[in-house]
């Protein structure tokens, strides 16, 4: 019982390091001017299905998808540059001209099988997984 919690713990700490770190990770990158999209990944039994808010990307021949068993990158032109000045102790002035994020799949997928519609803003990659289920009799 003792190891059960102990675990549990475990599990609780490395989640809370990897929210951590996901905070203060910045969410550009102003060498590429690319921002990185929001997302969210949904692990069902038989496919994996990615979420990405892609907002100011009109047409989906502005994305670009590329995906292997393990990994998702998507990049995606943004239909007007978005510009951002601050003025003050230090001036900075950033324009960001696309979406671009690599994501690290949960699960092995088969990516020759995936499935991608854009619309609305939002863009949803379902990534059939690639382990099976067979039935076996019993003899």
């Amino acid at each position: 019982m003792m190891s059960k919690r102990r675990s549990l713990w475990g599990w609780v700490e490395d989640l809370l390091a990897e929210v951590e770190g996901a905070m203060l990770r910045p969410s550009w990158n102003s060498s590429e001017k690319c921002l990185e999209p929001l997302i969210e990944i949904e692990n069902r039994e038989s496919e994996i299905i990615v979420s990405v808010d892609l907002p100011c990307v009109d047409k989906k021949e502005d994305i670009s998808l590329e995906v292997s068993e393990d990994t998702l990158e998507i990049k995606a032109a943004l239909k007007k540059a978005i510009r951002w000045e601050r003025w003050g102790v230090v001036q900075k002035n950033i324009e960001f001209t696309a979406f671009k994020k690599v994501v690290t799949l949960p699960e092995k997928v088969r990516p020759e099988e995936a499935t991608a519609v854009f619309k609305r803003g939002v863009l949803r990659v379902k990534l059939p997984k690639a382990r099976q289920k067979f039935s076996l009799k019993i003899s």
